[in-house]
């Protein structure tokens, strides 16, 4: 690896670190995830919806919004409804004790990070989305390969 790769990797290990100290402390003062405070607020934007679209929204896998989303019902947060047009669709949709543990507005960011991203300009904001966007993709596609190179090597 180049110093810059490195540099990059060291990057994405403190974002990393930063999404587990915020994920500790979202669970202390609200007793949820950072993937559940996700999740409940992917649910506000959303709506009702099927556990499959709030995984595609995620970008999770399904097993995986299920499992959230299971939590989140035990938890009286979210509420799963068959779909009165379809029984066989079931929708899953924020409850009122949901709704008001977000009117408490939990942010998945820390306060230093939602102010100096509110320092930034728009078109900062947005250069910096389109950035991650790309280093998301670049990742995501490494995952796939990495994956197929497990399975090859077996």
């Amino acid at each position: 690896m180049t110093k810059l790769e490195d540099q990059i990797v060291q990057s994405l290990r403190r974002i990393v670190r930063a999404i587990d100290v915020r994920s500790r402390a979202l669970s202390r003062e609200y007793e949820l995830t950072w993937p559940q405070l996700a999740a409940l607020r992917e649910l506000e934007r959303l709506g009702k919806s099927q556990v499959g679209q709030l995984a595609a929204e995620m970008h999770i896998g399904a097993p995986t919004a299920t499992g959230i989303v299971d939590r989140l019902v035990r938890d009286g947060l979210v509420e799963r409804r068959r779909q009165t047009t379809d029984r066989r669709k079931v929708l899953v949709g924020l409850t009122s004790k949901g709704e008001e543990l977000l009117a408490r507005n939990p942010s998945l960011l820390n306060d230093s990070a939602r102010k100096g991203l509110s320092r930034l300009s728009e078109r900062e904001r947005k250069q910096m989305r389109a950035t991650l966007d790309r280093l998301a993709e670049m990742m995501e596609v490494l995952q796939e390969s990495d994956g197929k190179d497990f399975q090859t090597k077996q």
